[in-house]
Order: C-alpha cells, then structure tokens, then sequence
C-alpha cells in the first residue's frame, strides 16, 4: 500500500499541494479526480517520485519512498506518463521492449521476450509489434506505451498463472491513461488497470471522466487547489454538494443500473433555465419581444 502523510509542495510562492495525507491500497484501483489545476498530476509525480519530496512523507508498503534505489523502485513501479516524446523510428516491440531494461544486462532474455509479447497481447497491440511507432495513431501510440508500462513489471509468473495473485508489492501509476483513446479501447484499458488490482497491484490513476472513475475506481480521492476535499469509496465521493464545490456546476446524481456506482447527470434544464432568465432581462430580448406584438 500507498501511505502519504502532510504533503506540501510548492514550486516558487505557488503552492500546489497543502498538507496532503492520504492512503491508496494494495489490491485496490485508487483514482485521483478534481478540476485543471488541483494538482492531481503533481501528486501523481511526487508519488512516482519524477518530483523531489519537500515535505511530508510517502511510503511504499511501510518503506519510505527516498529509501529506494532506482534500480530496486523501477522493477516494482512503472508509470504511464500524460505525453511521451519519442523522436527516433522505433518498432513497436523494440519500444515495448525498453520496459524491460530494469530487468536485464546488456541483451534481453528469452524471458523478456515472453513478457513483452503477453505485455503487447494484454494491451491490444500485439498486430502493431512490426509497425514504425511515428506512424501511429495517437490513440495506437498511447496503447504501445501502456504495453512498455506492463512490461516492466510483469514477471514470468504472471504469464504462467496469469489469474493468481501477485507476490510481491507492485505499483501501477497511470497519469490520464484514456486521454485520445476511443470508447472501446477506453474501456479496455480500465478494465486491465482494473483486473491488475485485484491480482494485488496498487493501482493509482488519474481520471478526468468522473463517471468512467466512479465506474471504474474502488477509491477516489477528490482535490480542490491542491488539498484532498473527500477521500473514500465512490458512494461517499461522489455527492452533488462536492461535486458542486469542486467542479463548480450543478448535477444530479443516479444509480447505475448494473454497477450501482453514482451516475452523474448534468443539470440542463436548470442551466436553460438561468440562460433564459439573463436574456429576458436583456434590452434586446424585450425589444424582440415587442416587435413579435407588432
């Protein structure tokens, strides 16, 4: 499991987190969620350790995260960045295969080779392992990146029961993991994460879609300007007041007819509403108005 104790991080005089504490757990789908600029991926950085630690602390399965060394922290965590910036014509499989390099010395083992091909199967991408990475799609391009993500912390044991429980602490950071995929491969994605987690991987995303999250997620944790507003399952996230405080606008809420998860509906009629009310006190509604009695 993930522990964060009063976590504080500024950049300058800009403060974007305050006093954080938080918990994500083992064998658990944890999404972070709140508007632009709450500081959800910079938790996700500090978390995944890109960014230093200022103040507070973090831990790892009760280890404190700056105890690891890089090498002992990149075989149990990856981490699916928001932009991936590659600017040499790799294949696909050589990509992919980079995820492995934590995990060997010098040249790849039949091992590695394996885990690469479950990790491109796992993703939907094994048909694109012979393609030039540049001549993707954004959305192709997203899904080789979560195979290299996979494959850096899949072990042969994981291809050889792939439905049994994982031995050993395992951290999956997913930073807007859906951002250009279609609604199928949206859905994919998701459900791995999630399959992943209940293997025991401690799996931590960042979500814009509030109701893929509630679908999705098992634990939310809701930031407004860098402080945690609620934290807890999606029933006792998700309620129209925090929505309303954090996101600013008005919604109802229902039950998902299969999942039972919150469902969030956007107010409409009330927003029509409000709209109608400021023209009609408009100068030029009421002048239209008299020309229609005319």
């Amino acid at each position: 499991m993930i522990q964060v104790s009063h976590l504080s991080y500024r950049i300058g005089r800009k403060e974007l987190l305050s006093d954080i504490s938080l918990e994500a757990q083992a064998g658990a789908f944890t999404a972070i969620i709140g508007a632009n600029g709450a500081g959800k991926s910079t938790l996700l950085k500090i978390l995944c350790r890109d960014y230093p630690l200022q103040q507070g602390h973090v831990y790892f399965h009760g280890k404190p995260l700056q105890n690891f060394s890089v090498a002992e922290l990149s075989r149990i965590r990856a981490v699916l960045s928001q932009q991936q910036q590659l600017s040499l014509p790799f294949v696909c499989e050589e990509l992919v295969l980079m995820g492995r390099y934590p995990h060997f010395n010098g040249h790849p083992t039949q091992t590695d080779h394996q885990i690469v091909a479950f990790a491109m199967q796992q993703a939907g991408v094994a048909h694109l392992k012979g393609r030039i990475y540049q001549t993707l799609s954004g959305g192709e391009q997203q899904r080789v990146q979560l195979a290299r993500v996979l494959a850096q912390i899949t072990d042969l044991s994981e291809i050889q029961a792939p439905q049994m429980p994982i031995a050993t602490p395992k951290y999956l950071f997913l930073d807007e993991p859906i951002t250009g995929l279609d609604l199928p491969h949206q859905y994919h994605t998701l459900d791995l994460a999630r399959q992943l987690a209940y293997k025991g991987y401690c799996v931590v995303a960042v979500l814009h879609d509030l109701n893929l999250a509630a679908q999705y997620a098992d634990h939310l944790i809701m930031l407004k300007k860098g402080s945690v507003v609620a934290a807890g399952s999606p029933q006792k996230v998700m309620t129209c007041e925090n929505i309303h405080r954090v996101f600013g606008v008005e919604v109802n809420l229902m039950q998902h007819p299969e999942l039972g998860c919150p469902f969030i509906v956007n107010v409409r009629k009330q927003t029509c509403n409000k709209i109608l009310h400021t023209l009609e006190g408009s100068l030029y509604y009421k002048h239209l108005k008299t020309d229609k009695k005319r």
